[in-house]
C-alpha cells in the first residue's frame, strides 16, 4: 500500500500523483492551512473515487464525517482523545511513540504512520526514529491491531535500507518520495 499525504506546498499536481495510484492505494488530505479547505477536499476526493483509491481527512473529524471520509488522527487529536470512529473506512493515526499506539487503537485507528522514519522536510529538526526503533513500533503496532506504515524521508534508498528487497509491498507513505517509490516497489 502506498499512502501520498497530499501538500500543495510541496506537492501541487495532487492529481498527476492521484491517477499514478492504484487500487488499495490511500490518499490523507493534510493541507491543513489551506483557505477553501472543504472545497480542496472534495475535488480529492472525486479523483480517488475515479481511480478506487481510498481516503482520508487530516485533523477535521467533521469534515471528514460530512464527506463520509476516514480520519487521519494528529498527534494533537490523540493528545485529546477518547474518540469513537466510525467502521468501514481507512483510519489511520501519527505515531511518533509507543505511547500512541494504544490511544490510536482504542480510538478505532486501523494504520498507524510511525514517524519519521528517516530526515525529512515535514519535520526537519526532529529526532528520527532509523530502521531498529521503527521496526520494533511497527512490532507493538501490529499487538494493538494497526497496521503499520513508514513515514518520514521515505525514497527508493531508504526504503530497500528499511525494508530490504524481499519486501516490495511494505506500506510507505510519502509527500516528496511517493513518484521515486512508486519507481521501487508498485509499478509494473
Amino acid at each position: 500500500m502506498r499512502i501520498f499525504m497530499t501538500d500543495r506546498g510541496r506537492q501541487p499536481d495532487w492529481r498527476g500523483i492521484i491517477r499514478n495510484l492504484r487500487r488499495g492505494d490511500h490518499v490523507i488530505i493534510r493541507d491543513y492551512d489551506h483557505p477553501n479547505r472543504a472545497s480542496l477536499a472534495q475535488a480529492i476526493i472525486a479523483v480517488c473515487k475515479q481511480h478506487g483509491v481510498s481516503y482520508a481527512i487530516g485533523g477535521d473529524m467533521r469534515l471528514a464525517w460530512r464527506l463520509k471520509a476516514g480520519v487521519h488522527l494528529t498527534e494533537r487529536d490523540l493528545r485529546r482523545g477518547p474518540i469513537c470512529l466510525w467502521s468501514g473506512r481507512h483510519h489511520s493515526a501519527a505515531i511518533h511513540q509507543a505511547h500512541d499506539l494504544k490511544k490510536a487503537s482504542d480510538m478505532g485507528a486501523n494504520l498507524a504512520l510511525i514517524s519519521p522514519v528517516f530526515a525529512t522536510q515535514s519535520h526537519p529538526n526532529a529526532r528520527v526514529l532509523g530502521r531498529v526503533k521503527y521496526h520494533h513500533l511497527a512490532q507493538q503496532a501490529r499487538r494493538f491491531g494497526l497496521s503499520p506504515v513508514a513515514l518520514g524521508g521515505m525514497t527508493r534508498y531508504s526504503a530497500r535500507a528499511l525494508f530490504g528487497v524481499e519486501q516490495p509491498r511494505a506500506k510507505i507513505a510519502a509527500i516528496d518520495g511517493i513518484a521515486d517509490l512508486c519507481r521501487l516497489y508498485f509499478c509494473p
